[in-house]
């Protein structure tokens, strides 16, 4: 009597596991044909947007100086250990504080880091780095 519905309610969850899967293989197939902005063309002028990654944190790099912004005045080079005024960029990475200042590696990677940063349980960070671009390829 207990087998059998302990046997019903594992058919239970693999039926709604089994539905979840078709379901989630079944809206990764169909809603990439769904066009979305299909007349945008893009801007006619504007400043490119980097983004770096060194395989464990990924930056945003914006140009140092540009019509819509100048960083220099709001992150001065006097702040920074080199006080160099010759980069041309400046890189923003933001996320789990403790991600940022334990994880250099992901071999340094902790379970108890990885479960704070993945549900928010400690405070964030922003790490914010002046770079230079040596080459730029512009397509």
């Amino acid at each position: 009597m207990v087998l059998r519905k302990v046997l019903r309610i594992m058919g239970k969850a693999l039926i709604g596991l089994l539905g979840f899967i078709l379901c989630y293989g079944l809206a990764a197939w169909l809603l990439p044909l769904v066009g979305a902005n299909t007349d945008y063309s893009g801007p006619a002028s504007g400043e490119l947007v980097y983004i770096r990654s060194n395989g464990v944190h990924t930056d945003i790099i914006l140009p140092l100086r540009s019509a819509a912004k100048d960083w220099s005045t709001e992150l001065p080079f006097g702040n920074t250990v080199s006080d160099d005024s010759a980069f041309t960029h400046v890189a923003f990475g933001w996320g789990h504080k403790g991600f940022y200042l334990e994880t250099k590696e992901w071999a340094d990677l902790k379970a108890s880091t990885a479960l704070k940063a993945t549900f928010g349980l400690s405070g964030s960070a922003m790490h914010v780095t002046y770079c230079q671009l040596l080459q730029v390829n512009e397509r």
